[in-house]
């Protein structure tokens, strides 16, 4: 039987999500004729047992934001409708970055390509610490305040990833940058072997014909039932009655962990905007450049973003995130005992309503004093904090 490789050009990243969906399984039935893709804009069909998705392929390399801002990326997307790019009936766009030295995938509201200047760039920044995503089976989802020309809700929604979740970000790629996606599909972080490698990707030259790649599933198409964001709420605050009462299968728990999990990595970076936003406005940029991410560094420092106060001195900030309005949350030993021996450096910074357009904080400092003046109250069970 006559074979033949499937190939990219040497400057196209490409093949590199071509072959990161074959290592998780999925098989090419056809190919573009002599196995040749293009650099970009690749039409792709992704087939599985209940529909076929239709997209339009663009990569990117990321690199530094060019705006004299150390902390941020971008995306400089060279094509956009605003120079004559046309859509391609029944396909979607799709914008992705790679970060070649991490090997992480940043997914971009395609909604950036309709815009762009008299050269037709447009560029999408975003904060470096989502490129230290380091999940392989789940994704990582960051709102960025975005001009409201742009986006009428005035937030951009990037996404973060491995290999192993490309499948599952290209079929849900409308939920994610609406802010709307929960993990619930099957495609997530699944692995699967199949006959083909992912260096020497090969079809039959049968099958080698027209402009468009295909691409078959794997056979585990399962969707998992939805979750409500009360279920969620009721977790984040430890309301263990309701949720015995909902029977929850683990399946669906692993869902509720992950759902909370995003709420706090939204909270903590609408705080490290906030926290370089409020030192920049003071005019101490050279401190806003400073501010950390420091749970993206390690998680057992007892706090999560390491900001400042007007004279320099440290200012630390544990983040407590929730999609609702409560004020109850838990805190481990470890984040207690930080607070109690940091003392007026350490700081509480409750976000709720993280996942809409205007998240609200409530900043508490030093969270022992406040304890000892009745403004705070801890469980004897745990350490489940009560603001009043």
């Amino acid at each position: 039987m006559d074979y033949i490789d499937i190939s990219a050009p040497n400057n196209s990243y490409i093949l590199t999500v071509v072959k990161g969906l074959v290592k998780t399984g999925w098989s090419p039935i056809q190919s573009p004729h002599n196995g040749k893709l293009i650099g970009n804009r690749q039409l792709i069909v992704l087939k599985t047992s209940k529909q076929d998705t239709r997209i339009r392929l663009f990569m990117y390399k990321v690199g530094d934001s060019g705006r004299k801002k150390p902390y941020e990326r971008r995306i400089q997307i060279t094509s956009t409708y605003r120079t004559g790019l046309t859509s391609e009936p029944d396909y979607q766009d799709i914008v992705l970055g790679i970060d070649v030295e991490r090997n992480i995938f940043v997914g971009v509201d395609p909604a950036r390509m309709s815009f762009g200047g008299d050269t037709g760039n447009a560029s999408s920044f975003f904060d470096r610490e989502g490129l230290e995503w380091n999940k392989p089976n789940e994704i990582l989802i960051r709102p960025r305040t975005a001009k409201l020309k742009l986006f009428p809700n005035g937030v951009e929604f990037h996404a973060f990833f491995q290999t192993s979740c490309l499948a599952e970000y290209l079929l849900n790629v409308e939920l994610i940058h609406a802010g709307k996606y929960i993990a619930y599909n099957s495609y997530l972080g699944q692995v699967r072997s199949n006959n083909l490698s992912e260096e020497n990707l090969r079809i039959q030259r049968e099958q080698a014909s027209g402009d468009i790649l295909i691409l078959k599933a794997p056979v585990f198409d399962v969707v998992r039932e939805k979750i409500s964001e009360e279920i969620i709420v009721d977790y984040e605050q430890g309301n263990t009655a309701k949720l015995r009462r909902a029977k929850l299968s683990p399946e669906k728990l692993r869902d509720i962990k992950l759902r909370c999990e995003e709420n706090g990595y939204l909270g903590e970076e609408f705080v490290l905007n906030y926290e370089r936003n409020r030192l920049q406005e003071l005019n101490l940029v050279s401190l806003a450049d400073k501010v950390k991410w420091i749970s993206q560094e390690s998680a057992s420092e007892g706090y999560d973003i390491l900001s400042f106060e007007e004279d320099g001195s440290e200012r630390w900030i544990e983040v407590k995130s929730t999609s609702g309005r409560g004020k109850v949350f838990e805190m481990s030993n470890n984040e207690w005992e930080t607070a109690v021996q940091a003392g007026n450096k350490y700081y509480i910074y409750r976000v709720t309503d993280v996942r809409s357009k205007k998240p609200q904080i409530n900043i508490y400092p030093n969270p022992k004093q406040l304890e000892s003046q009745g403004l705070i109250t801890k469980s004897a069970s745990g350490w489940q904090i009560k603001l009043l």
